[in-house]
């Protein structure tokens, strides 16, 4: 054989000496490579001969000097790999792995870049194949030679890197040790520090694969048996020290072509463990071909088995075995075997226990043992009856043992079975090793319990002593093992034993040590050597190449379109979906690295990992930054949240998840998925989060991140404002529960200092949400109502740049503020303007557009703050009404009109109010004049105008000073409550509900009655007033009239006839429905009519008295309006008001007279009112010849009549 080999690699070494054809060379190769194979076929030995005596690189030197490999050279040499067709992957696994390491070493020679990607792609494919072609190629130092290749890497194309780097990373989920992954990262070392490696990416998800372990515990080191003659020889046992027989070991058996004779007799069995004496009786377990677990017990005439058959070890999985055997106890006790698997027990059946007294000379662990002698059929016993209860046993014991009810899993019959001893070889087949490997391995000399069998089960395949690291029922476990082997504690031959018994134990095979990654980053510099790997993904920019060998994302999952909201998936959703994001694949690796590892944790933990991650998240291009990113955090948080350690998960926090830097950079759908998920996290523990991201927190982030300076093009101002509305309800939440007044008092800041309107409205709208529905607003009332609050949210009200919406807010929240009940009526005065009144308000407001909004919601403060109305703050908004349309103004007289027909004493209340003329007379300017074009002068007709008003200048010579001194700062504010104030859009204003009932109340009399047809049947009745005064009276005016003094008699209510058109009252109703900017002559019209009566009421039931000051009070709506003729335009000419005015003050005055219960005051007023109608038409008639109407006229001759009969 030896001969053979070193001819065939002689022919090579010959061939390259001499000048042939390139093909001719090729195919000799090729049958040289075909030689070597046919040699080295199925011979361990001869691999190893040609290894150690001629060696795998001067192959490799010969190949490569005879210049660029065939394909059917470098498939020659698959075919030595596999000693059989390379095509045929999944059915012969790796038998030579030297020539797969020539092929690694060889790629970055081979000029054709489809030979290299053919090369790769097939390496990637035989060396992955299972868990032990992976391990054969890590056990050869595959990984070093991959990576030693990669470092030529402009040599290599794009395809066969990515698939070596794929191989890579299969070859270290199974081992990585410290060098290797030293040499890995210092592969993506670069010159250029702004310049990335063009193997980060796929490096990147090679790491995470080896972080993350596919399927369930594996073993770090553990017995390679898979020889049949491998096994640990276990030394003679003098004298068993305990009474049971209980066995623990980690194990994994992989696949295998099992043929249909199988399950045959004459096949083998894999031997787990066997301890026999000397006269044959002992223990025993093995495998089956077909994977089956069967315990047996060998006693002297039989061999009694209980098989699990419903569970199949051969599946290339690491699983945990207990067999608990338990003897009977006397005298009526039965013996039972326990087997466990994974820690959960499967079956308890009857089985016999041997006699203990005897040594147990042979003994093995995994080995075939001795094989047992047949003995001649002569000398073989009739085998007992198989039966699940012992046969040598009809005790009443036996019959009532718990075995023989319900102590079998399955059906009896095909779980035990009983044969004479001696014929188990023929019966179950000739014992071999175990032909798998085989971790660590515990005997106990007691029975194990359940929850010791547990324990040992989550202590993991590599945990050398778990009585040390569980609970303290296992603490006292340690005194009852018997012997205990594990890799770890083996050199070749010799494994120790870690008991204080000694049994070291002999091996024959191998022992594998395998690195997890996770321990060995601790060697190379800890998780932070990560750390430059993301900084080279943050210089990609765009480049980043996307997962090509992973699955489509579905369409649920991939990054959903502008407008779309994310749900965010539960946490054992499959990663596979998010490493299409490089970003979210290193988030991923950590979360691996750091997953039921406490020495990687704490590492984070000291060297600020966190923060030095949350640091480089904010230099990622956006375009990164998407949902994937978003759910690998979350599985991080969540990863930490299991491992329970507290510190590592505020620094999360901290860093990561509240830090806004990072999220505000992607796209709509990441944001608010970011905001979903804290939503989430903050609800589960609100009281944890409140502290430190409260509602401070939320409104620094929403003024730094979300504010008006935020220039962000990427979303839209629709995909703002949805976030800020996510972020105000993470504010709510924590308000609705009660608030404290630093949160308050941050809500009250955040008000005052910005001047984003969006986020105005935000906030407003979240207090005023709490304040109306939530279950402690009694205590954010209180709150609100502390010294300051009120000025700021009136100030609100003066800035001009502030829409009717934000306004509309805040006179919500002080409208339930004022309302609230379980506030001391003090507190309220601030709120209510106690201190500058309404008219300080109004003076701030002099430059501001006066809106419907604000004076309809001044106006429902007004109304519904007090249960009596408050006049001076009543008048100081109408003040302000006429800045304000049309329809506003009309809505106001029909509530004053309201309010004297409810509230008997309302018009003496309102006369009361100083400047009351100047603020009702202002109300007939036209709309918007001052607003829109200022306090101007008429244009030519002013003259005449002023020509016409000349007369009545007299009244303003004879004010007194306290008419001087009237001015629109002398209203003070006090809120009134009295009949609903309503201005809704759309909606009509009704002064009274039934409109027929509002004109009986007004109309004691039919008109036909009042007013005849014919003019002439007017007169006026002054019997009652005393001659003397008529006589001395007669010819004085209104400045020269003697004092006379009221009548004690209280004044009727109110009664008067109101002067109004037919249809007035419907098309006044339907003001409101009047837009603000369609104004037409009914509206203009309707609210002369309408303020003419208010100031008539006023006039004449308003101001009791008859006296002088009485009428210098009257007189002075007449001089408001001829000083507002002069600068400004009126609705329609002020004669024509103080006619309108004088006519209907002349009709109520024939009304009193014609009252049988008429006073004398009546009397007097309606004498002086005459002298003033003769007065006002000598003077204005002469120049207007128009205001002699018929009325008039009549009225003219009734008072010379009058004065005549006087005389």
């Amino acid at each position: 054989m030896c001969k053979g080999v070193r001819w065939c690699t002689l022919q090579l070494s010959i061939l390259c000496c001499f000048q042939v054809f390139q093909g001719q060379l090729d195919r000799l190769a090729v049958s040289a490579i075909q030689a070597l194979t046919a040699v080295m076929l199925k011979s361990p030995a001869a691999k190893e001969v040609f290894k150690e005596r001629i060696g795998y690189a001067h192959i490799f030197e010969v190949l490569k000097s005879m210049g660029q490999p065939s394909r059917e050279l470098l498939e020659e040499l698959m075919n030595m790999a596999v000693e059989g067709d390379h095509t045929s992957v999944g059915i012969l696994g790796i038998s030579n792995v030297q020539p797969l390491l020539l092929l690694i070493q060889w790629l970055p020679e081979l000029e054709s870049p489809d030979l290299q990607v053919f090369i790769s792609n097939w390496l990637k494919r035989i060396c992955c194949i299972n868990r032990q072609s992976r391990a054969t190629c890590v056990n050869t130092n595959m990984v070093i030679r991959i990576i030693e290749t990669l470092g030529g890497h402009s040599l290599l194309h794009g395809t066969c890197a990515e698939n070596l780097i794929a191989l890579l990373g299969s070859l270290g989920s199974q081992s990585m040790s410290s060098e290797e992954l030293h040499q890995l990262i210092r592969l993506l070392r670069t010159t250029d520090p702004k310049q990335a490696h063009p193997y980060v990416v796929p490096v990147m998800r090679a790491i995470l694969t080896m972080a993350r372990k596919q399927g369930l515990d594996n073993a770090l080191q553990y017995f390679d048996l898979s020889h049949s003659m491998a096994g640990i020889a276990v030394p003679s046992i003098q004298r068993w020290p305990g009474s049971a027989f209980s066995f623990s070991a980690w194990l994994c058996l992989d696949q295998e072509q099992v043929s249909p004779s199988a399950y045959s007799k004459g096949g083998k069995r894999k031997q787990l463990y066997s301890f026999f004496t000397v006269s044959g009786m002992g223990f025993e377990a093995f495998i089956t071909c077909s994977g089956m677990l069967v315990v047996a017990v060998c006693t002297k005439k039989e061999y009694a088995t209980v098989m699990l058959s419903d569970h199949c070890f051969c599946d290339s999985l690491w699983h945990h075995i207990s067999i608990v055997h338990v003897p009977g106890k006397r005298p009526f006790g039965q013996s039972l075997v326990y087997i466990y698997v994974n820690g959960q027990q499967k079956i308890s059946a009857p089985l016999r226990f041997p006699a203990m007294n005897e040594p147990f000379t042979s003994c093995g662990i995994g080995s075939a043992g001795q094989r047992t002698t047949t003995p001649p059929p002569s000398q073989i016993p009739d085998p007992p009856f198989a039966s699940p209860i012992m046969p040598h046993r009809t005790s009443l014991g036996g019959i009532l043992s718990p075995g023989s009810w319900s102590g079998l899993v399955g059906k009896p019959e095909l779980v035990t079975k009983l044969i004479s001893a001696g014929t188990q070889d023929s019966e179950w087949g000739c014992p071999t090793s175990l032909e798998g490997q085989l971790g660590s391995v515990i005997l106990f000399h007691e029975a194990l319990q359940p929850s010791h069998v547990k324990a040992l089960y989550l202590a993991g395949p590599n945990c050398l002593t778990p009585w040390k690291s569980q609970e303290a029922e296992m603490v006292d476990w340690s005194s009852k093992v018997l012997l205990h082997y594990t890799p770890k504690a083996c050199r070749s031959p010799i494994c120790l034993d870690l008991s204080p018994n000694m049994f070291h134990g002999r091996l024959t095979g191998n022992k594998v040590v395998n690195w997890d990654i996770k321990d060995m980053i601790n060697s190379v510099g800890g998780l932070n050597v990560l750390f430059p790997l993301l900084e080279q993904i943050s210089l990609l920019g765009d480049q980043a190449p996307e997962r090509t060998d992973g699955q489509s994302l579905p369409p649920e999952l991939a990054t959903p379109v502008e407008g779309d909201w994310v749900v965010l998936t539960s946490t054992k959703a499959s990663e596979a979906r998010l490493e299409k994001n490089i970003v979210a694949t290193f988030i991923l690796v950590l979360k691996h690295f750091i997953q039921r590892h406490p020495i990687n944790q704490e590492n984070l933990v000291h060297t600020h990992g966190v923060a030095t991650l949350g640091a480089l998240l904010q230099n990622v291009p956006s375009s990164f930054m998407d949902v994937n990113v978003l759910m690998a955090i979350q599985l991080l948080i969540e990863q930490v949240s299991v491992a329970k350690n507290a510190q590592l998960l505020q620094q999360m926090y901290q860093y990561l998840l509240f830090d806004f830097s990072i999220w505000n950079r992607g796209d709509f759908p990441f944001r608010i998925g970011h905001i979903q998920y804290l939503s989430t996290i903050i609800k589960d523990s609100r009281r944890l989060f409140r502290k430190k991201y409260g509602v401070q927190f939320l409104l620094d982030t929403l003024r730094f991140y979300y504010g008006s300076g935020c220039k962000d093009s990427e979303l839209t101002l629709d995909d703002l404002r949805t976030i800020r509305t996510s972020v105000y309800g993470l504010i709510k939440y924590f308000l609705s529960k009660g608030g404290t007044h630093e949160e308050v008092q941050s809500i009250m800041g955040y008000i005052a200092a910005i001047n984003d309107e969006e986020q105005l409205c935000g906030i407003l709208e979240v207090l005023f949400s709490l304040l109306h529905s939530s279950p402690t607003r009694d205590q954010l009332f209180l709150l609100l109502f502390e010294p300051g609050n009120a000025d700021i949210l009136y100030a609100l009200l003066l800035n001009h740049r502030y829409s009717d919406r934000l306004k509309e807010l805040v006179f919500k929240i002080v409208e339930q503020m004022l309302k609230c009940t379980k506030v001391y009526e003090r507190s309220k005065q601030r709120m209510k303007l106690r201190e500058v009144g309404y008219s300080g308000l109004g003076l701030l407001l002099n430059d501001a557009p006066v809106t419907t909004c604000l004076i309809k919601s001044l106006l429902n403060q007004v109304l519904h703050a007090d249960p009596v109305v408050n006049y001076r703050d009543f008048m100081a908004v109408v003040h302000l009404a006429h800045k304000a349309d049309i329809s506003i103004r009309v809505a106001i007289c029909q509530k004053l009109l309201q309010i004297f027909h409810s509230q008997q004493d309302s018009a003496q209340q309102i006369c009361q109010q100083l400047g009351w003329q100047e603020t009702l007379t202002r109300l007939f300017l036209k709309e918007n004049a001052d607003v829109r074009n200022g306090l101007r002068d008429n244009r030519s007709d002013s003259a005449k105008e002023d020509e016409k008003r000349a007369p009545s200048r007299e009244f303003q010579k004879r004010r007194t000073s306290k008419a001087d001194a009237e001015d629109a700062t002398s209203f003070a504010s006090v809120n009134g409550l009295c009949d609903q104030w309503s201005l809704e859009d759309g909606k009509p204003i009704l002064v009274f509900e039934d409109i027929s009932t509002a004109e009986i109340s007004f109309r004691p009399e039919e008109p036909e009655e009042l007013w005849q047809k014919n003019p002439s049947h007017l007169s006026l009745d002054l019997s009652s007033v005393d001659s003397y005064e008529l006589g001395d009276a007669g010819n004085q005016t209104v400045d020269s009239l003697p004092s006379t003094p009221s009548p004690s008699e209280t004044t009727k209510p109110f009664s008067g006839q109101l002067d109004k058109e037919p249809n007035a009252t419907l098309e006044v109703a339907s003001a409101a429905d009047l837009s603000l900017f369609e104004i037409n002559e009914a509206c203009e019209e309707d609210l002369i009519h309408l303020l003419s009566d208010v100031l008539l009421c006023l006039m004449w039931r308003g101001v009791e008295k008859s006296d002088d000051a009485a009428w210098i009070e009257r007189g002075q709506v007449f001089s408001a309006l001829t000083k507002l003729a002069t600068s400004n335009e009126l609705l329609c000419p002020s004669d024509e008001i103080k006619l309108n005015l004088l006519e209907k003050m002349l009709e109520w005055a024939v009304t009193d007279s014609r009252d049988t219960k008429s006073l004398p005051v009546y009397a007097e007023n309606a004498f002086r009112l005459l002298l003033i109608v003769q007065d006002f038409l000598q003077v204005e008639g002469l120049v207007n010849s128009g205001l002699w109407t018929e009325k008039v006229g009549v009225m003219d001759c009734g008072i010379g009549r009058e004065g005549r009969a006087a005389k």
